[in-house]
């Protein structure tokens, strides 16, 4: 028997042109086909289900179970005219036999995976719900109701990415993916198209990303063309790291604004082939010619916690809770959210091993995120010290990374328990399995690691970034992006000055390529922050250009914005730095000399610039003599003040 029970399953068109999809299921071959004529409401339907499903479970026939449900109902929601039985015209039979043997039901748990490459969480086995707002988000995508795209918000745990994931996975197949998780700049919006569009195989878009017209032109161009042409979906998720509340709403920080406007403003150009989705803890607005481009062109989806049927069924699932004498506590502050609730599926499993007492008076009264924070530390504990000490310092690491970053916080056994707890997340791409603490945890479990233990974790995060970017060099690969990145933020964190500067510079060179010159200099800043005259004396005794490479590049950055008189500060810490590691006559030097007389140039003082592209010539002669490239440079930088 086929139930479908959904409002005009059972109707056919206005003309009687086309048969209901009931009838047509029933033509189809299947003995019995339920449907309703006209609307039904969920309470109606669920209602009359129950009573039929009940009738036929103790052997009543199909005619005789919607008899008792039509006298049952017939004076409370009026469906007896509404439901149609449909047949492919052998006669129905009654579906239970008295004596027939139970066959007992195994009831399915979650499983979750993840769209290759994305980081997109989708489940691929048990319940998901969901069902309106997944097709609200599904007419928004498809351009339904004048929407071009979507927003889903709500509190940790209840569902946003795997929504998301269900989304992405209905229009995989037609829109080519772009996933910016968490923080969003310019730079790693440019690095992430370069790498879509070469991907897709689209050409035309190498001209607009690596032109020297500004941020928001290049995306307008994109939308103007590209985004018009192909269909993409665009996916921003945990987009709260980039919001900030100001009274009771939530805009965005400066940095992500400048990234993310041009988006919302040219999103409507692209006519619905390209879209946008995002998954945030928030809602939030983003006013643009007095106008709130989320709420204008984003259909809203906010999710809450499960009731009434979606609660029952995921409850149905979990069944160490169903079992327990202490469902009630269980449900009481699983709230409806599915990942406490799937944590206190955890506990209940193995109740013995906890103190629910202890428990309920530590989460009694407490918002949602502190007792998730709370419910992982309480089974990382009970697990044993050394996987909660594994879980903690594994948090050092920002980003998915392979199981071989994780030998130097632990031992890697660890990650097969964090995945099965749900503590740790898995990611496989090709044949390579990427692992990262969840996201709602991470935070409080890094917290809880002293400063000594920090540092220690970060230096080993540093080398295993390291070790990879020089596997790139020496294989003449170009680095990731992200990779460089995490060198950088590592190296800070832990006090390796010089290794921060290091990859700051290889950065900042990528940024410069890209014409991110703001991006580039702050990122530049933040390191140059840090070079005491130590780490100077360090660069000198072990003729580390990095550290000077790395002055120099800030120089260039204030000389490109327009300050060409703090350039000039960082070219001569640069030029200091060289000279007492190299001597007067190293290129290195000629470079720093050059340098400054361009920003003297600049200044509109010819005098001072020509006497540093005297001396930059200078050494250029001695060293190359005068058939040398770089000669050549000096004497037209030279000729250019005549």
């Amino acid at each position: 028997m086929l139930f479908l029970s959904g409002c005009y399953t059972g109707g056919g068109d206005d003309k009687g042109a086309s048969g209901s999809f009931a009838s047509q299921m029933a033509k189809a071959g299947i003995p019995v086909v339920l449907g309703w004529g006209l609307p039904v409401s969920d309470a109606g339907a669920t209602a009359v289900a129950a009573e039929i499903y009940y009738s036929l479970s103790i052997g009543d026939g199909i005619s005789k179970a919607v008899q008792k449900a039509k006298q049952l109902f017939g004076n409370t929601y009026h469906t007896w005219p509404l439901l149609r039985v449909f047949t492919n015209g052998e006669p129905p039979k009654a579906f239970i036999t008295k004596g027939q043997r139970v066959r007992h039901h195994t009831t399915r748990t979650s499983t979750y995976e993840y769209l290759e490459g994305t980081q997109v969480k989708v489940i691929r086995q048990g319940f998901i719900g969901r069902r309106r707002e997944l097709q609200k988000g599904v007419r928004a995508i498809k351009g339904i109701g004048g929407k071009y795209g979507a927003i889903i918000h709500g509190t940790g745990g209840n569902g946003k990415s795997c929504l998301a994931g269900k989304l992405i996975e209905r229009f995989r197949g037609d829109k080519e993916l772009f996933v910016i998780h968490g923080e969003i700049t310019q730079a790693n919006i440019i690095n992430g198209l370069n790498k879509l569009f070469k991907k897709m195989g689209v050409k035309s878009t190498k001209a607009i990303l690596s032109s020297d017209e500004s941020y928001e032109d290049k995306i307008d161009g994109l939308f103007q063309g590209a985004f018009k042409e192909k269909q993409v979906l665009i996916y921003f998720d945990d987009f709260e790291q980039n919001l900030k509340r100001v009274g009771n709403e939530y805009i965005l920080m400066p940095e992500p604004l400048e990234a993310v406007r041009p988006f919302l403003v040219a999103l409507d150009w692209a006519d619905h082939q390209t879209n946008l989705l995002i998954t945030s803890r928030y809602p939030f607005k983003l006013v643009d010619s007095m106008e709130d481009l989320p709420a204008k062109k984003l259909a809203a989806i906010p999710l809450m916690a499960f009731k009434d049927a979606d609660l029952n069924k995921k409850i149905a699932e979990l069944t160490a809770i169903s079992n327990s004498e202490h469902k009630d506590l269980y449900l009481k502050y699983g709230g409806g959210n599915p990942r406490l609730l799937e944590w206190f599926e955890t506990i209940a499993k193995e109740e013995s091993k906890y103190d629910l007492d202890k428990l309920e008076a530590a989460i009694r009264g407490k918002e949602e995120k502190f007792i998730e924070e709370h419910l992982a530390n309480v089974i990382a504990t009970t697990v044993g010290v050394d996987f909660k000490k594994f879980l903690q310092q594994s948090s050092v690491f920002r980003i998915p990374v392979a199981e071989g970053a994780f030998k130097g916080v632990g031992d890697t056994k660890f990650l097969k328990t964090g995945v099965n707890l749900t503590l740790h997340e898995q990611e496989t791409i090709g044949t390579v399995a990427y692992y990262w603490v969840t996201p709602v945890i991470r935070q409080r479990q890094w917290a809880e690691l002293n400063d000594d233990e920090k540092k220690r974790t970060h230096e080993s995060a540093y080398k295993w970034f390291n070790d990879i970017l020089n596997e790139f060099r020496n294989k003449k690969k170009p680095p990731e992006y992200n990779h460089l990145q995490e060198a950088v933020h590592h190296a800070l964190e832990c006090g390796n000055i010089r290794g921060a500067c290091k990859y700051a510079v290889t950065l900042g060179n990528y940024m410069n390529e890209l014409l991110l010159y703001r991006d580039e200099l702050s990122l530049q800043k933040v390191v140059a922050d840090r070079i005491t005259d130590d780490i100077i004396r360090e660069a000198i005794e072990k003729k580390d250009g990095y550290v000077s490479g790395l002055l120099n590049n800030l120089g260039e950055s204030f000389r490109t914005l327009g300050e060409p008189k703090k350039a000039i500060e960082f070219y001569e810490k640069a030029l200091a730095i060289d000279l007492a590691a190299y001597g007067d006559q190293h290129p290195e030097v000629a470079i720093r000399y050059s340098n400054i007389g361009t920003a003297w140039r600049n200044l509109g003082d010819p005098a001072k610039a020509i006497e540093f592209y005297q001396k930059a010539l200078a050494i250029g002669l001695a060293t190359y003599g005068d058939k040398h490239p770089d000669v050549a440079i000096r004497y037209n930088n030279r000729g250019c003040m005549e």
